[in-house]
């Protein structure tokens, strides 16, 4: 079988060696991405690799299946720079790849104790050697009510032991498949939570989906 890989960073390069001789495939790799313009270079290619840059419309889709391909493959967890219609009208099989919810959970939790206590600009001034506290004093998270948006994958991943459960904090979860929050002691996190429009500014939560969708709006400006 064989593999083209493009936007193959340099940091990629040895693993995607390593399980080339482990699953005996043969594998091209660029750093461009696909296009119209350089579309043969998928050609003998039963599988594409890209790491997100690649918008894959209906004419790209059209092309890769043209020449043979039959998987698609995005190094991403979102995949919304593929049609999935397109390609699934096409008869293209398309996955994408997963996460690490320990990860994603312990970074979400660094990201609210950083917003709280505001250490991004605290750390600015001290590389400059500027010691002063104006407009340095943080919050602390006992405080606070936790939004949580979603209880899926890193929820479960991180039950019993989520990460925020020594800290002394009430939460208010919301998942897409329950239109009412409920509030708890904190059971788990996501890393929506770390937003500072949830965290710090109190946006409301509402039992109707139209609150919750300005908060997630919120969340991608913060």
């Amino acid at each position: 079988m064989k593999i083209a890989a493009y936007e193959v960073r340099r940091d990629e390069q040895k693993d995607f060696a390593f399980i080339a001789e482990k699953r005996g495939v043969e594998l091209t790799e660029t750093e461009d991405i696909l296009t119209l313009e350089n579309i043969d270079t998928v050609n003998g290619a039963e599988g594409v690799t890209t790491l997100g840059r690649t918008r894959f419309d209906r004419a790209l889709l059209t092309a890769v299946r043209e020449r043979g391909v039959k998987y698609i493959s995005t190094r991403t967890i979102g995949a919304d720079h593929i049609d999935l219609t397109a390609a699934k009208e096409l008869g293209l099989k398309v996955c994408n790849s997963n996460y690490a919810p320990n990860g994603v959970a312990d970074y979400t939790v660094m990201l609210m104790l950083l917003s709280l206590r505001k250490y991004k600009p605290a750390l600015w001034r001290a590389q400059v050697n500027d010691y002063s506290l104006a407009g340095l004093q943080g919050r602390e998270l006992r405080n606070l009510t936790v939004g949580i948006l979603g209880t899926g994958k890193i929820v479960a991943a991180n039950s019993p032991s989520p990460p925020l459960s020594p800290l002394p904090a009430s939460s208010t979860m919301f998942d897409s498949s329950n239109a009412t929050p409920s509030s708890s002691i904190i059971s788990a996190t996501t890393w929506a939570v770390a937003a500072e429009a949830i965290l710090i500014r109190g946006t409301p939560f509402s039992s109707s989906g139209r609150s919750i969708s300005r908060t997630s709006r919120a969340v991608k400006a913060a």
